[in-house]
């Protein structure tokens, strides 16, 4: 099973910080980020500044399972768990505004799918196969739509000029999923040869996912139609990221690869490594920065595919990393957070959660936020904001 290959939680060490040799700015950051890599196009990447002195604001424990990777809306973070319940916690403070199970109350499903708010809407999958649909505010239930295996990929959403409002999404059940936003009705579907692991992207009329069949596949959003699809003979477990124009993705077969958004022409492949990819890619700034299987974080200029630098951890880096300005934010499964420049990569900051990092941090009011597989959300921002 894939799952079996995820992340692995390392023990604890003191908190560690490295001093910055510049002054120290604000963090400057969307108010929200309502997706899983912080838009549909799922770059990771935002304009902004992020504090070279990051300082702990709060952390909460929810548990002792694992937790997705949180988003954020209206000053509202809402989270995922292995336990099966979604939460929803003020960004303020981290308290808990509602809960709701996954599935039955009495029987709660198990959740590894980041959630995904749109207008009011929380949506998010279980590993029941159920793709449901509950009030931001309340957490009351609108709908639910059942496949037939596991969904583990973040949903997207895509608003066409006519207002439609499509939720697209994967399943273990070999097959990509748009539904209406307003009903859970399908709308059309997709079938690949093997589960679909990863979120898809989405960037115009362009839907783009990876499959563990090692086909990389684009189809319009609108129907479904396929577009054009890649054979990399190697299982795409990690999410595409769509940037100028370009695909970029990672996959099983040691390599991250470079390909035109309209028409799959490889541009180039990067393969200086001797392990696969698992973690999505964040594109910004002319920069292509994903973590490694080889216990590495690498940085890949965005127009030749040549290295630009690369950081060793002391274990795999199956977290995806985000871009914020010149600052990268990456997670190893060594426990340990690092803000490095996008530059060099030389560390300016870090510090050790405990545990192995759920899927990458997210960025909301001018907040860092963090979630783990041992069930702590933590909380990062400026020392004079607390």
């Amino acid at each position: 099973m894939i799952a079996a290959l995820l992340p692995v939680a390392c023990g604890a060490e003191p908190p560690q910080q490295a001093p910055s040799e510049t002054p120290d700015i604000a963090t400057t950051t969307p108010a929200d980020w309502p997706i899983w890599r912080g838009s549909s196009a799922m770059t990771g990447a935002v304009e902004g500044s992020i504090s070279d002195r990051l300082v702990l604001h709060w952390q909460v424990r929810i548990g002792d399972e694992a937790l997705t990777a949180p988003v954020a809306a209206g000053g509202v973070i809402y989270i995922g768990s292995d336990s099966g319940f979604l939460r929803a916690l003020r960004l303020e403070d981290g308290a808990t505004l509602w809960h709701v199970a996954i599935g039955d109350q009495d029987r709660p499903r198990a959740v590894d799918a980041p959630p995904l708010v749109h207008d009011g809407t929380v949506y998010i999958g279980g590993r029941d196969g159920v793709l449901y649909a509950f009030d931001a505010a309340t957490g009351e239930q609108r709908w639910r739509h059942a496949t037939d295996d596991r969904i583990h990929g973040s949903a997207n959403v895509h608003v066409d000029p006519s207002g439609q409002v499509r939720i697209v999404v994967g399943s273990y059940d070999h097959h990509l999923y748009a539904l209406d936003a307003d009903t859970g009705d399908r709308l059309w579907s997709v079938t690949s040869d093997h589960y679909v692991h990863g979120s898809p992207a989405i960037d115009g009329d362009m839907v783009v996912f990876g499959g563990c069949d090692g086909l990389l596949r684009v189809v319009d959003v609108e129907q479904g139609r396929p577009r054009w699809e890649r054979d990399f003979k190697a299982p795409i477990i990690a999410t595409p990221a769509l940037a100028d124009g370009r695909v970029l993705v990672g996959h099983h077969g040691q390599a991250v690869v470079c390909l035109s958004l309209k028409d799959g022409d490889q541009e180039w492949s990067y393969d200086q490594t001797d392990q696969g990819f698992f973690a999505a890619a964040a594109v910004g700034g002319g920069v292509v920065v994903i973590g490694g299987r080889d216990r590495a974080i690498h940085a890949i200029d965005l127009d030749g595919g040549g290295r630009l630098w690369r950081h060793e951890t002391s274990a795999s880096v199956d977290s995806a990393p985000v871009i914020i300005g010149d600052r990268v934010i990456a997670a190893s499964d060594d426990g340990r957070l690092y803000l490095l420049t996008l530059g060099g990569g030389e560390v300016v900051w870090q510090y050790d959660v405990g545990d192995t990092v759920s899927d990458g941090p997210a960025l909301a009011g001018n907040r860092l936020l963090v979630a783990t597989a041992g069930g702590a959300l933590f909380c990062f921002g400026d020392p004079d904001r607390q």
